[in-house]
């Protein structure tokens, strides 16, 4: 099942359970209106009239009834699965920044106490010559004479000369403490995000069982009720319909965006990703192997010498924002579903402009269960689009 097939279900159950409690199914009230699907409807279509089931006969119900069910369990696994591809990828970056973290404070530590070795070393050295000559040998020796005045002078250079090495000592100690308090956090850090990492994997292992179970007992059931009701009706029923996106956070869109891509590399992107279609979607995943989302447009990117980050939420933040009405081959298109919680983008789906839907075809890697494939752009969920 494709990305916007699945966005539909959430809504699909808002609207056939308003319609199964409230119209009778040989003879719906007129004017209803046709139902907006996806999940960022979800909520809105609790007060609005859901869509006509003229046409559909009374016996259709109990497996109506049933794919209602099947349809709320794909749904709900599906978004599930969104949210923890995503969050997957993020802690993954964390975890790769963390270890690079991790590697240059190792590099700093192994400075600082070679520094304040150094500088212990040379304290120690100045304070056996002060003991034994009562100078230092960074004094000048003009200075020091059989004169009283001129001793007393070359007493207080000495001394000067002491007190800066022990405050250079004192200022290496702290710094070094420093470093090894930052490399100490920076190792909790990491440890932190592996133990989240191990967990995230567990939840997928989960998800990929729960979505393959639910899909297959909603493919039978859709199969049968489309035989029962007929392709055009059933396609009627379930059809979604173009809509808004239900992310209220801040537009953080192109925020950390250094440079736009030339339309010569968004369709050298665009290409690769053709070179992708069919390849299975994967949590995680950034090879032929398999795939996610943000994997097969970081990979195609990359093939154009842009270097994009594997999550669909950094990307949406790397990206200078485009005009839907400006939109380029290689273009990306964000996305933000009604249960993915606080995390901003979830779902990220690239722009070819030409293929099987004309300028409106693009390339996606959906879900677990699914392949790379061709889809017209949908709008359920969008959030902007934006050029790397």
């Amino acid at each position: 099942m494709s990305r916007p097939q699945s966005l539909a279900l959430a809504v699909l159950v808002a609207a056939l359970t308003l319609a199964i409690s409230s119209v009778a199914l040989a003879a719906p009230p007129r004017g209803t209106t046709s139902a907006k699907a996806g999940p960022a409807y979800a909520k809105a279509l609790r007060h609005k009239r859901p869509k006509s089931f003229s046409g559909v006969p009374v016996k259709a119900k109990p497996l109506l009834t049933r794919l209602l069910k099947a349809a709320a369990a794909v749904a709900s696994d599906d978004q599930k699965a969104a949210a923890l591809s995503e969050r997957y990828d993020t802690e993954c970056y964390k975890a790769t920044q963390a270890r690079l973290e991790v590697a240059e404070l190792d590099r700093q530590v192994v400075v600082a106490d070679s520094e304040l070795a150094g500088a212990s070393t040379r304290l120690r050295r100045a304070a056996v010559v002060a003991y034994v000559s009562g100078e230092l040998m960074d004094v000048n020796a003009g200075v020091l004479s059989d004169d009283e005045s001129q001793g007393q002078m070359a007493q207080v250079y000495s001394g000067i000369a002491l007190s800066q090495l022990h405050h250079a000592v004192a200022m290496y100690t702290t710094a070094a403490e420093a470093v090894h308090e930052s490399r100490m956090a920076a190792v909790e850090d990491a440890g932190q995000i592996a133990v989240s990492l191990a967990k995230i994997a567990a939840l997928r292992a989960r998800a990929r069982s729960l979505i393959a179970t639910a899909a297959k007992k909603y493919a039978s059931i859709s199969h049968k009720l489309r035989r029962l009701v007929g392709r055009k009706e059933f396609e009627r029923l379930f059809l979604p319909s173009p809509t808004g996106s239900p992310y209220m956070g801040p537009d953080l869109a192109g925020t950390i965006a250094t440079r736009v891509a030339t339309p010569a590399a968004g369709l050298r992107a665009a290409r690769t990703a053709l070179e992708f279609l069919g390849v299975p979607y994967v949590f995680g995943g950034a090879g032929k192997a398999g795939v996610d989302c943000s994997g097969l447009t970081m990979l195609a990117w990359a093939s154009a010498g842009y270097s994009i980050v594997h999550s669909a939420t950094l990307q949406w933040e790397e990206s200078t924002p485009v005009s839907l009405d400006d939109l380029q081959p290689g273009d990306l298109l964000f996305y933000h579903f009604a249960n993915d919680g606080s995390g901003a983008i979830s779902h990220v789906v690239m722009y070819l402009g030409s293929g099987p839907y004309g300028v409106e075809t693009v390339i996606q890697a959906a879900e677990p269960g699914t392949n790379v494939s061709l889809t017209k752009i949908y709008f359920d969920g969008l959030v902007s689009a934006g050029r790397p």
